[in-house]
């Protein structure tokens, strides 16, 4: 028997402390995903979150001649192959197309915005509108998409906003007559229509800041109207740029200077990314010069009438320096009030740019628990990072989703724990040893929500607090177990499921062996021999033997005595595998042959055996008498005994036969030595009386030698003879029976 056993202590808990902010280790490869559709130019600029706290990222593939897609997460950062076309959906407008943003509607149904070219110069804005299963709907605009051109000029979207009512605000901008940028809102109704109740026409353009400005984001206050947010050029720096519009598109008097506003003062260079909404609280996120070479990343809170909350942050506005160049490029507010930011963080003079998520208390303090600035990869990256979106799941985690570089470049998907916690789960048994065919089970204690391992490998469906194991499949496997209440997770340690192995089951045998083996393999024995079979270790438990496939009453132990011809088998178990029975091979055939006890007789000079066998071995006073003849002239007054050949090598012992008066026999013994020999070979006698002439036949009884007779001792040469056994025959009867062994 081998076993496979655990050394050491590998069976104690784990627990793991998340820090805040740190990838979530159960999402993709070590909490990022990385999407390629396209060798060159993937990008993902969008995310949105779904109830079962799946996902769905935005983006395009391409550089030359580019596509917008959408592809659907599951939560563990898997492609959902049921979404699209194996889990993602090329937007196909029949021209080159970006998508922007993505939101989910409360029917599933999902709306994209962004850009398509139908042109070399123009471009359009973009909305089209998926069914949950990522097909496109054809109830909306034409064949699921909707295009707005304005007067010719190049449009893009940058983001998008779903009223309750279901019509959508779309952000973005486009180029005048003399090539500066315009920032732009846009209204259409549900079914993709431009909505006229929105500054008559569906469309806003922003024409009184005297250079470029573009929106870069939108969102919806609690009352309807809109805030949009971006950047213009004034006095030849970048400003922060605010707008907000009441729900028929007017701009609001209340709010900076006829609904528009520059939010951050004093700032040579700055560019508002994202905002989100509050009650009446405005957050925006963006980044700023804060002196020449350096760019930090900010965070501002304002009063629903665009004044400066003061209180935030003892001024209104909260920076973090990580680098030489931070942005912040979305915002997020957990429902506990903290604001969460994503952008990226660098240096400017190289391409060494990292992913950048900070978090901000409600108060505009930095969250010193957070772990702020993360990278993507180890050591010495080259290839640039950044996150342009960012969206909280249903169970508080943060999925961030952007870009890499590299080649191919990459659609960056990534998900981080939103808060500290311990969990330590522990698997049991900590130790498991299965017998071979045999099943048992992992268990942990109660969760949220579990996820097996295997080999460092998710189990697919193995998602419950315990885990079927058999020795077939997972002996030698080490499992572990990921468990999860809410968003706090652990794994527990790695158990080794290791598996007894025993060598096949076989029979040794002691005692008597068989004198041949017969042409069907059948062991013979000899009559009156004791062979036993044994089966050998470890199958010393549940024994029993069998003879003819019938068990033998009461052969449960390891050794069986046999001495009666049959066909015989065993099967037992391990000791430590009682259940493990295992038959022992082929059955051993035995046979014993029944012979008889020979009789010696007498005839008139000769001793003979009844019955005659094959051949026979005479003594005489215990000494034996040369040759094998099946009888033998008595040598002088004495005891006889015979063995006889029967066949198949089995020869019996007669009873003694007693001889008396045979002193005249005496002078006429013949003998002969050495028997067998490979040379010449002598015949004695007594010396006074000469002996005949003589003849010596083989095996079938052809004379091979002839010779005269004379005085004893006789030397024969039998040199030249072929090995075998021979008889020498004198002419007065008497014979012996010789053997040639060269």
């Amino acid at each position: 028997m081998r076993c496979l056993f655990i050394l050491g202590p590998l069976f104690l808990a784990s627990a793991l402390q998340a820090q805040p902010g740190v990838l979530d280790p159960s999402f993709g490869t070590g909490g990022v995903v990385r999407l390629h559709p396209d060798l060159y130019g993937n990008n993902g600029w969008a995310v949105a979150t779904l109830p079962d706290n799946s996902m769905l990222v935005a983006g395009h593939a391409g550089i030359s001649n580019p596509t917008g897609f959408v592809a659907h997460l599951h939560q563990d950062g898997n492609l959902d192959t049921s979404f699209g076309a194996g889990g993602i959906r090329i937007i196909d407008a029949e021209d080159q197309t970006w998508v922007r943003a993505i939101t989910a509607l409360a029917d599933g149904s999902l709306l994209v915005v962004g850009v398509v070219f139908p042109g070399d110069t123009l471009h359009a804005v973009m909305l089209a509108k998926l069914t949950p299963t990522g097909d496109m709907d054809g109830t909306f605009g034409n064949g699921g998409i909707v295009q707005t051109t304005l007067n010719e000029r190049p449009f893009t979207a940058s983001n998008l906003a779903v009223q309750p009512d279901g019509r959508i605000v779309v952000s973005g901008y486009m180029k005048d007559s003399t090539q500066y940028y315009n920032s732009v809102l846009l209204r259409y109704n549900e079914d993709g229509s431009l909505d006229p109740s929105f500054n008559d026409d569906g469309i806003i353009v922003l024409t009184n800041w005297p250079s470029d400005d573009e929106f870069q984001d939108v969102t919806l206050m609690p009352d309807g109207s809109v805030i949009a947010v971006g950047s213009t050029v004034l006095t030849g720096a970048y400003r922060s740029l605010m707008v907000k519009v009441d729900s028929t598109g007017a701009f609001d008097s209340d709010f900076g200077t006829n609904g528009q506003f520059l939010p951050i003062d004093g700032v040579e260079n700055s560019w508002a990314r994202g905002v989100a909404v509050v009650g009446d609280a405005i957050l925006v996120g963006g980044f700023l010069d804060v002196e020449p070479g350096q760019r930090d990343g900010y965070v501002a809170k304002f009063h629903g009438n665009g004044t400066i909350d003061a209180a935030f942050n003892g001024s209104g506005i909260s920076t973090l320096n990580y680098n030489i160049f931070d942005t912040y490029e979305d915002i997020a507010v957990q429902p506990n009030g903290q604001l969460v930011l994503c952008g990226t963080t660098g240096t400017f003079n190289d391409m060494s740019h990292h992913v950048l998520l900070s978090r901000f208390n409600a108060d505009g303090s930095p969250d010193a628990d957070f772990n702020a600035q993360w990278l993507l990869s180890s050591g010495t990256l080259t290839d640039a990072q950044i996150a342009w979106d960012e969206a909280l799941q249903p169970d508080g985690r943060i999925v961030l989703c952007g870009y890499e570089s590299g080649n191919p470049s990459s659609m960056l998907v990534a998900r981080c724990l939103p808060d500290a916690c311990t969990i330590v789960p522990v698997v049991s048994p900590e130790a498991l040893v299965l017998c071979p065919n045999s099943a048992d089970q992992l268990s942990t204690g109660t969760f949220d929500s579990y996820q097996w391992y295997k080999n460092g490998a998710e189990i697919p469906g193995a998602t419950a607090q315990t885990l079927p194991v058999t020795s077939a499949d997972d002996a030698g496997a080490w499992f572990k177990v990921r468990a999860a209440n809410d968003t706090c997770f652990g794994f527990s340690d790695s158990v080794l499921v290791d598996g007894y192995v025993f060598p096949p089951p076989t029979i040794s045998q002691a005692g008597d062996t068989p004198n041949l083996i017969g042409d069907e393999g059948e062991q013979i024995y000899c009559q009156g021999d004791a062979p036993i079979l044994v089966l050998d270790a470890p199958y010393d438990t549940n024994v029993q033997w069998y003879s003819a496939g019938e068990p033998i009453v009461g052969a449960v132990g390891t050794a069986l005595g046999v001495s009666t011809s049959g066909s015989y088998s065993v099967h037992g178990a391990p000791a430590t595998c009682p259940n493990y029975i295992q038959d022992a091979g082929v059955a051993i055939v035995m046979e014993f042959h029944p012979n008889v006890q020979p009789v010696i007789v007498q005839s008139g000079d000769l001793l003979c055996p009844e019955p005659e066998g094959i051949s026979a071995q005479w003594y005489f006073n215990g000494q034996p008498i040369a040759g094998i003849e099946q009888c033998t002239f008595p040598v002088g007054p004495g005891a006889y005994t015979v063995f006889v050949d029967y066949g198949d090598s089995c020869s019996v012992l007669s009873g003694p036969f007693t001889v008396v008066g045979m002193e005249e026999r005496a002078r006429s013994i013949l003998n002969a030595w050495p028997v067998p020999t490979g040379g010449s070979i002598t015949i004695s006698g007594d010396p006074s009386v000469p002996l005949p002439a003589w003849d010596l036949l083989d095996a079938c009884g052809r004379v091979v030698l002839h010779g005269p007779g004379g005085r004893a001792p006789l030397l024969i040469d039998l040199g030249a003879l072929e090995n075998g056994h021979y008889r020498f025959r004198m002419q007065d009867g008497r014979a012996l029976f010789v053997a040639v062994a060269h």
